[in-house]
C-alpha cells in the first residue's frame, strides 16, 4: 500500500519509483522526463489491483439467480442453468458482446486488474471475449472451454473439433504486447478442459500436449469442486483402463500432464491430504471460491493447511457460482468461511475413498454414468466408501462445537482480513504464475493498481472515516465495507482504464466487434449479430 505519496510510471506502464517522503513534486523533477506520476493524498491510499483467478464470463449473464440446485444431475445447475445460457453465446453474438462488456467493466469497476476467465464451449464467442477485453484494457487469462463427453449434444463438442478450436484460439491471442514487445500480452490463452467428467482421456492428454508445444501455457480446469462432482470421477474411473485404480480428478489430471507450475485448479474442497502433497509437489494452484463453495461445496477449503503444504491459493468469484463479481466480497468470504471451518467444520469428514455407488444407486465395475448427460449424486444422499476411507457426510465432527474439547485440538484454520487481502493481490498473482508482473507495488512490476479515497465525500459510499483514523483503520474499512464507489481510479500496466467511474475509452459496440474478428480471423470472424 502507498499512503499520502506518487507513484512514478515508465512509458512501458511499469513502475519506475515510489515517492513516499518529502516534497513529490521535486523529487518528480529531479528524476527527469517520467511518463506519467500517480499522486494520493491522505486517506486515500493506492493498492495493486484485484486478481480473480476463477471467474466464468458467460455466466455473468445469470449472476445472483439460480443458485437453488445442487451442481450435477440431469436436473442440477449445469444443465439447468449454465449450458443452456453458455450456448446462447455463438447462437446470438449481439448477446454476446453485451454479456462481456458487462462482466469486464463491471469486475475493472471493482477492482479487478487481472482475471482468469472461463469461455464458452464455442470458438467465435470466446474470441470476441478477447477482443472486448483488449478494448476496455483488462488483464486477463482466457480459455476456450474444452467438452467431449457426458454433456447434453447440443453442448458437446468432437475430440478433434476441441483440439483444433482450441489450437486457434491460441493462435488468436497475440503472445506479445504491441507497445512492450518484450512484454507478454495483457490477454493470454489458457488451455481450458472443463473439467473430468466432461473430457474424455484423449481430450485431456490432447490439451496437454497443446500447452506444451507453445511453451507452456496455462491451464484451467476444477478440481474435487462438490460431493457430486468427487463421485462421478470415481465412477468415471472405474470404466477407464487408461487410469485404473486413480479413483481422484486431481490425479486423474496428473495422469494426463495437465498439472503443472501453469495451473489453476478451482475450488478443491474435497481434497484429499494425498491431493494436496501432490498438488504442491507439481507446484500447481488452487482458486479459492469461497461464495460458490457455500452452494456447490458441502464442504469449507482449509486455505491454511493448502498454504502450509507449499500449494499456492488465489482468491476467486466464481461468477455465477459466486453471485457477487467483486474480489473485495470473495475477500469477505474467504475470512467468514474460515472462522466456520475454525468452529468446527472439516472437509476430510466429508470425503471418502472410491466408490461404487452411483448416481441413481450402486453400480457394478462393467456399469456407470449413461453416456447422455453430466450425471450426479443429489447431496441428499452422499455414496458410502468402499475403500476404509470415511463416507462422504454433512455436519459438525461429534463433540466439535464451538468451544468444545475437539474444537481446541483443530490444527489453525482461521484466516484474517490481511491474510485474505494478500491472497486477492500477490497471492492471486502468484497463483496465477505472474507475480513477476503483478501483485504487488514495486519497481519493476507493471503498474496494476487502484486509487482507493474511502468514504469520500463527492460519492455516496459503504464507510464512513472519522478524525484520527490511521491508514490501517481505512484500509479495514475498506475491505469489509467498501465498494466501487471507493475506487477513484484503476490502472492496468500504467494505463488509467477507469477514473471516477468513467472508461477512458468509448463502449465498444456489437459491429466493431464483429469487424475486429473478420479482420484477424477472416471469414469465419464474419457473423452477423441476431
Amino acid at each position: 500500500l502507498v499512503p499520502e505519496a506518487a507513484v512514478v510510471v515508465y512509458g512501458d506502464g511499469t513502475i519506475q519509483d515510489i515517492l513516499v517522503t518529502g516534497d513529490v513534486r521535486a523529487q518528480v523533477r529531479e528524476l527527469g522526463p517520467v511518463s506519467k506520476t500517480v499522486p494520493v493524498a491522505a486517506p486515500g491510499f493506492i493498492m495493486p489491483g484485484l486478481v480473480d483467478c476463477h471467474i466464468h464470463a458467460p455466466q455473468y449473464a445469470f449472476t445472483g439467480t439460480g443458485l437453488d440446485l445442487p451442481l450435477m444431475g440431469p436436473h442440477g445447475w449445469l444443465e439447468t442453468y449454465t449450458f443452456p445460457v453458455e450456448r446462447r453465446m455463438v447462437m446470438d453474438m449481439a448477446h454476446a458482446v453485451r454479456v462481456y462488456s458487462a462482466v469486464v467493466k463491471r469486475t475493472l469497476r471493482s477492482g479487478t486488474t487481472t482475471a482468469a476467465y472461463f469461455g464458452t464451449l464455442h470458438l467465435l464467442p470466446t474470441k470476441a471475449l478477447v477482443v472486448i477485453l483488449q478494448h476496455y484494457g483488462q488483464r486477463a487469462l482466457v480459455g476456450k472451454v474444452c467438452m467431449d463427453r457426458h454433456s447434453p449434444e447440443n453442448y458437446c463438442q468432437p475430440l478433434e473439433e476441441n483440439l483444433r478450436e482450441t489450437q486457434e484460439f491460441v493462435a488468436f491471442c497475440p503472445p506479445t504486447m504491441p507497445t512492450a514487445p518484450g512484454a507478454a500480452a495483457l490477454v493470454q490463452p489458457c488451455i481450458t478442459p472443463r473439467f473430468v467428467p466432461a473430457c474424455s482421456s484423449e481430450l485431456q492428454r490432447g490439451l496437454a500436449s497443446l500447452a506444451e508445444e507453445h511453451g507452456g501455457l496455462h491451464i484451467q480446469t476444477h478440481v474435487a469442486e462438490s460431493i457430486d462432482e468427487v463421485a462421478f470421477c470415481r465412477l468415471l474411473d472405474e470404466r477407464e483402463p487408461t487410469c485404473p485404480g486413480y479413483g481422484r480428478d486431481a490425479s486423474i489430471l496428473d495422469a494426463h500432464g495437465l498439472l503443472t507450475s501453469k495451473t489453476i485448479l478451482a475450488h478443491g474442497c474435497h481434497l484429499s491430504p494425498a491431493e494436496i502433497t501432490l498438488l504442491a509437489a507439481r507446484s500447481s494452484s488452487v482458486a479459492h471460491c469461497p461464495l460458490s463453495n457455500a452452494y456447490f461445496a458441502d464442504a469449507v477449503l482449509p486455505v491454511r493447511r493448502l498454504l502450509e503444504a507449499g500449494v499456492r491459493v488465489g482468491l476467486g468469484s466464481d461468477v455465477a457460482g459466486g453471485y457477487e463479481p467483486s474480489m473485495l466480497a470473495a475477500i469477505r468470504a474467504c475470512v467468514i468461511s474460515s472462522k466456520f471451518l475454525q468452529a468446527g467444520v472439516d472437509h476430510y469428514d466429508h470425503i471418502g475413498g472410491p466408490t461404487t455407488s452411483g448416481p441413481g444407486g450402486p453400480v457394478t465395475s462393467t456399469g456407470g454414468p449413461s453416456p447422455g448427460a453430466l450425471e450426479g449424486r443429489n447431496r441428499s444422499s452422499p455414496p458410502a466408501s468402499t475403500h476404509g476411507e470415511p463416507p462422504l457426510k454433512r455436519g459438525r465432527p461429534s463433540g466439535g462445537g464451538v468451544g468444545g474439547a475437539a474444537n481446541n485440538l483443530r490444527e489453525p484454520s482461521e484466516v484474517g482480513f490481511k491474510e485474505a487481502f494478500f491472497l486477492a493481490t500477490a497471492g492471486g498473482a502468484r497463483a496465477l504464475a505472474m507475480e513477476d508482473t503483478v501483485g504487488s507495488l514495486e519497481v519493476g512490476q507493471a503498474f496494476d493498481a487502484l486509487v482507493v479515497q474511502p468514504g469520500r465525500s463527492s460519492q455516496r459510499s459503504g464507510l464512513d472515516l472519522f478524525p484520527g483514523d490511521s491508514l490501517e483503520t481505512a484500509v479495514e474499512k475498506f475491505l469489509h465495507c467498501g465498494d466501487d464507489r471507493d475506487i477513484s481510479q484503476v490502472y492496468v500496466q500504467g494505463r488509467q482504464v477507469l477514473c471516477d467511474g468513467a472508461f477512458d475509452c468509448d463502449d465498444i459496440q456489437v459491429d466493431a466487434v464483429l469487424q475486429a474478428l473478420s479482420a484477424r480471423t477472416g471469414s469465419e470472424g464474419k457473423v452477423e449479430p441476431n
